[in-house]
């Protein structure tokens, strides 16, 4: 018998750890802590049931009989709890507050019998001998009868029977078994209750045998287990199915995006996003001898106007089939503009660079490429221009763009069906640009440098914020568009005094606008290069503007390209995020026109997406309308603003109103303005508003 009640115990506190475990897993996190308080009370009980079997003498008798009461009083009120969690009836205030005063009185019957003496505990206990029970000798104990233990064993009946009522009443809408074994413990405590009582009262002379109930409760508990197991599998098995489907169609839908964002739904070929991610790839380290052609179709607009959108849709699509079937299998097309395709060749040899080096007509892409096309049986005339560069020196994709976009535009300028080759004349081009290179300093120095602004308003059209540009006044050439020297000042490391002179004079605006009264409701955005992003001062920078001109850091808003934002180190997420907590957001700058990679809107602390003006040229197309409203759905669904950029119609700015963008910005609306016609132009609007 006493091994029987060791073994059970050492069980009981094995199920006591297992709920605790079971509990993480289960949504019914309260039912496994109650589950684990009934264990470990129950190993208590059993314990103190051993000893009192094994007592040799009286003061070992009286110390088992209060650990005995411990757990025993402590298991009722903690199945009481159980109870009322399965059955749901812990939802009801008048349950919970009997519970606590229930348990409360228990708690107080035990302290008693800790501090009753023991002779006044159970007087008359005494030993009378041994006696083999359940093939083990124990000692037997005469245990006397006692009106305190029936007004205690009252009690505990009471208890009982509101947990028989309480389960019932759960039979139909609940967990059939574990409902049916709980019912059957509780109607054998009910018994062993009434027995035990009836012997205090002196009704009767029989005892039901000690720990039995408990014995049972441990097999109840261990079917719950066992169902619990069960259940616990199904949920892991439903919730990876779920995950799975979750990856799938998140998949999916990124596959969908990078499709719609780096191939030109129109004709199948590559867009210009997936040209310059080719160009990256293909044009890093040692670089590969290539031809790149810029193909632009000449008067394109006016071919719409004749023959309408579906007919020139469907001459474009003719063309990009006619131009991939002369291509060989390592060549490429891509689509960059609405009329403009770019081919990079890889199957060349000697006679092809004297053939592209000695055009006279200028009319190569047509030979070699085009052939007479035809919409119905009409016969329409093409006509090119091109540029053309040698690819097989070493650069990167942003030179080879740049300069065959320099061929191009020569080529523009020279009439139809011409072609040019990057040459002597572009590189006299730029020789300038190393002439502006050389002057970045001393114009900063003489304030040749000045900031324009330009309005970020809402969908009623209120202005409440702008962006900062940067223009050069240069003291020989006038003013020289950012286009044309940021790119040469991130190349000569002139981009971080440059920036943080943009800082600078910014939060100088904002102090000069605020003292006039004319706060800007939001915040004003800066452009930061990649290259001050890895400078470590720009944080300090940062501070030391807002504290110098006493701004708060929610005055202003840092720009950064997509690009830069994909190229991002540990160091710079770091800065990044330390730049945000003082109270600066963060916006991605023509979003869409990196590398698509959508990971870092999750890694990184951003705020908003700023939709490129390309985007919103094209939103008259199909999927140019579907891939802007996907990108405001996708800052919406991450709690991020958007600004579309580039708004230069009613009809435009409509249209991203009804896909809910933010934040409007565009010639619409005002184009750049130096400080003291944008700060005429702020005073102009707040005038008008308040006489509205």
């Amino acid at each position: 018998m006493i091994s029987l009640l060791n073994a059970a115990a050492a069980v009981s506190i094995f199920a006591a750890i297992q709920a605790l475990w079971l509990g993480h897993l289960s949504r019914n996190v309260r039912v496994f802590r109650a589950f684990a308080f009934i264990c470990g009370f129950n190993a208590i009980f059993l314990l103190a049931s051993a000893a009192w079997y094994n007592a040799d003498s009286l003061a070992q008798s009286y110390s088992a009989a209060k650990w005995q009461t411990l757990g025993g009083l402590g298991n009722v009120g903690a199945f009481a709890w159980l109870i009322a969690l399965i059955s749901g009836q812990i939802r009801h205030r008048y349950v919970r507050t009997g519970l606590w005063v229930t348990s409360a009185v228990l708690a107080a019957i035990v302290l008693l019998t800790i501090a009753t003496p023991a002779q006044s505990l159970l007087p008359g206990l005494e030993l009378v001998g041994k006696k083999t029970y359940l093939l083990q000798n124990v000692f037997l104990i005469e245990n006397p009868q006692s009106p305190m233990g029936a007004a205690i064993n009252m009690l505990v009946l009471a208890i009982y029977g509101w947990c028989l009522t309480a389960m019932i009443s759960t039979i139909r809408r609940g967990d059939r078994i574990t409902t049916l074994c709980l019912l059957s413990y509780i109607l054998i405590q009910i018994v062993s209750i009434i027995v035990r009582t009836a012997y205090d009262l002196g009704i009767g002379d029989s005892r039901f045998p000690t720990g039995v109930p408990l014995l049972w409760l441990l097999a109840i508990i261990s079917i719950c287990y066992g169902r619990e197991h069960q259940l616990a599998v199904k949920r892991l098995e439903s919730q990876s199915t779920r995950l799975r489907k979750e990856i799938d169609r998140r998949t999916q839908s990124e596959t969908k995006l990078r499709k719609q964002a780096y191939f030109d739904e129109l004709t199948g070929v590559p867009n210009e996003l997936w040209l310059r991610d080719y160009l990256s790839k293909e044009f890093a380290g040692a670089a590969p001898c290539r031809v790149v052609m810029l193909a632009q179709i000449r008067d394109f607009r006016g071919i719409r106007l004749r023959f309408g959108n579906t007919n020139a849709d469907q001459l474009l699509n003719t063309i990009a089939g006619h131009i991939k079937e002369t291509l060989g299998p390592e060549d490429v097309i891509a689509r960059v503009h609405d009329n403009t395709f770019c081919v990079v060749v890889s199957s060349i040899n000697e006679a092809f660079f004297q053939q592209i080096n000695n055009i006279d007509s200028g009319s190569y892409l047509n030979d070699n490429l085009i052939k007479p096309f035809f919409l119905g049986r009409q016969r329409v005339e093409i006509s090119f221009n091109v540029g053309i560069i040698d690819a097989c020196k070493e650069d990167t994709a942003e030179n080879l763009l740049y300069r065959v976009e320099q061929a191009l535009n020569e080529a523009v300028q020279l009439g139809r069906n011409r072609s040019v080759f990057y040459n002597d004349t572009l590189s006299a081009q730029l020789a300038r640009d190393r002439r502006l290179e050389a002057d970045f300093k001393t114009s900063l120095a003489y304030g040749e440098f000045e900031l324009h602004f330009q309005p970020k308003v809402n969908p009623s059209g209120i202005c409440l914020g702008a962006e900062a540009l940067v223009r050069w006044k240069h003291h020989q050439e006038g003013i020289i568009p950012p286009i044309q020297f940021i790119s040469l000042a991130e190349r000569s490391g002139f981009m971080t005094d440059l920036g943080a002179w943009v800082i600078r004079d910014a939060c100088r605006f904002l102090r000069r606008a605020q003292d006039r009264g004319l706060r800007l409701p939001d915040r004003l955005s800066i452009n930061i290069s990649p290259l001050q992003l890895a400078d470590d001062n720009l944080k300090a920078t940062l501070t030391d503007c807002l504290a110098e001109f006493a701004l708060e850091a929610s005055r202003i808003e840092l720009e950064l390209t997509e690009s830069a934002l994909v190229e991002t180190t540990a160091a710079n997420q770091e800065l990044l995020e330390s730049i945000r907590e003082l109270g600066v957001s963060i916006a991605i700058d023509d979003f869409g026109t990196g590398y698509s990679s959508l990971s870092y809107l999750q890694n990184l602390p951003l705020d908003v997406l700023k939709i490129d003006k390309r985007f919103v040229d094209n939103m008259e197309e199909p999927q140019g309308e579907q891939l802007v409203r996907a990108i405001i759905q996708m800052g919406r669904a991450l709690n991020m603003g958007t600004v579309a950029e580039g708004v230069e119609t009613q009809r435009q700015m409509e249209a991203l109103k009804r896909m809910g963008c933010d934040q409007f910005q565009g010639y619409l609306f005002s184009k750049p303005l130096p400080e003291d016609k944008f700060l005429q132009w702020l005073a102009a609007g707040k005038r008008l508003a308040a006489a509205n």
